[in-house]
């Protein structure tokens, strides 16, 4: 995917002031775009997420899990002691929306695995891609908690929409994980209009091969960046090698 939105705002912490000075960019990405509107929303959600080591079914009041608003609950949370990859499940009834959220980098060892470009064929998903082999493990190390957590909650609400973000790794994760969800799991044939992916500055996670690929899938993608961010251009080198 290209660029959807660039923040060219002041360098901050605060996810928050990404939203100060929004441009959109041309992109050659023909997949749905969501609105501003909604990119800033569940931009809340991935700071949020940086909150897991609270108990977070009693302690949702931080400035991010508070702008979600009084119609969110928490259904589920995930966490892998391993690989420290932590997310979280949230339920909109009033919009019909589940959210799915992974958090960013947190423990050295994310940091470690942030690093680790090498790229690998997707294998059990489509070989046919590469995508980087520290991400990948990420994703293996919480799927299966993923798919437990969600499958059921998908079955209960059929009509909802599921909207699948984070921020830096958690984008990257978030990104592999759409699309590992939206291409192996029956309860999703033809379901790729109710998904959309929101990452926020997200590093590339994938070859050429792999861009194309999820561009033809369907879902709505909105990559939102700061345009003096060095994340997103990770891991560096000739594009051909990496393009998502």
């Amino acid at each position: 995917h290209r660029d959807l939105h660039s923040f060219p705002t002041r360098r901050s912490s605060d996810l928050a002031t990404a939203f100060n000075s929004p441009v959109q960019i041309p992109t050659n990405n023909t997949l749905g775009q969501p609105s501003l509107q909604d990119a800033h929303y569940y931009m809340y959600f991935s700071g949020a997420a940086y909150c897991y080591g609270s108990d977070l079914f009693n302690a949702w009041t931080c400035k991010y899990c508070e702008a979600t608003g009084p119609n969110v609950h928490l259904y589920a949370t995930l966490y892998n002691a391993t690989t420290q990859v932590a997310g979280m499940i949230n339920v909109n009834d009033v919009n019909q929306t589940i959210i799915l959220t992974f958090r960013g980098s947190y423990a050295a060892q994310n940091f470690v695995v942030d690093l680790d470009f090498a790229p690998v064929p997707w294998a059990g998903v489509n070989p046919s891609v590469r995508v980087h082999e520290g991400f990948l493990g990420y994703l293996n190390s919480i799927y299966g908690q993923v798919r437990s957590s969600l499958l059921p909650l998908v079955a209960a609400h059929p009509d909802y929409k599921i909207v699948v973000g984070g921020h830096s790794l958690g984008s990257s994760l978030a990104t592999l994980t759409l699309i590992r969800l939206l291409t192996t799991e029956t309860e999703f044939e033809r379901r790729a209009t109710d998904f959309s992916l929101f990452a926020y500055a997200p590093p590339r996670v994938g070859d050429v091969a792999f861009a194309q690929w999820a561009n033809s899938l369907g879902f709505e993608c909105a990559r939102i960046v700061h345009y003096a961010d060095i994340v997103p251009h990770i891991p560096p080198g000739n594009p051909s090698r990496s393009e998502e």
